[in-house]
């Protein structure tokens, strides 16, 4: 990302290019998005545009370290395996709160290398609790990968459960096991 002036107008831009990439995110690829549609769509012009992005690739990479850190600072402090019911839980309050497109990066196909750069780095900090263990690499990997299908699963079937069923019984897999 660019350096950017603190003004209200360069604010509104950059809000306008950033709402416009995000609703053409849940609509199509990645790959189908132009940086001409883009700027039609927010209503600026592809110079202005490349002011403050050198590339789609860049508005992407912010996009994703914003939602990183985000997720990140809202599971600080928590730690598998004696947080999990709690990690579970906000991971299904952050996906809900950041609505279609966490649904659009997290379900579908063309994300998988987004999704993979969010799952290492979620991973990366949890690992650093532990470095150098590889049952606690292959923990992480359950966790990691369990909640994602669950998530993943839940979407597919329409959301037939509540947010909080499906966090509850998310904890309660990866907690206790399908047995409890």
């Amino acid at each position: 990302m660019r350096d950017r002036p603190n003004d209200l107008r360069v604010t509104k831009t950059i809000q306008a290019i950033r709402a416009a990439f995000e609703a053409m995110v849940c609509e199509r690829d990645y790959a189908d998005i132009t940086v001409k549609e883009l700027c039609e769509r927010a209503l600026v012009n592809k110079k202005t545009f490349y002011r403050y992005y050198e590339t789609l690739d860049f508005l992407l990479a912010e996009f994703r370290d914003e939602m990183m850190a985000d997720y990140l600072a809202r599971v600080d402090g928590l730690r598998i395996p004696d947080d999990l019911a709690a990690i579970t839980r906000s991971f299904f309050d952050f996906a809900e709160e950041r609505g279609e497109v966490f649904e659009r990066i997290t379900c579908a196909g063309p994300y998988e290398g987004l999704r993979a750069q969010m799952t290492d780095a979620v991973m990366a900090r949890h690992d650093g609790e532990a470095p150098e263990d590889p049952a606690r690499s292959i923990l992480m990997a359950f966790v990691t990968e369990g909640t994602l299908a669950i998530y993943r699963r839940w979407v597919a079937d329409g959301r037939l459960l509540s947010r909080d069923e499906v966090a509850d019984l998310a904890s309660k897999l990866l907690c206790e096991g399908a047995m409890a």
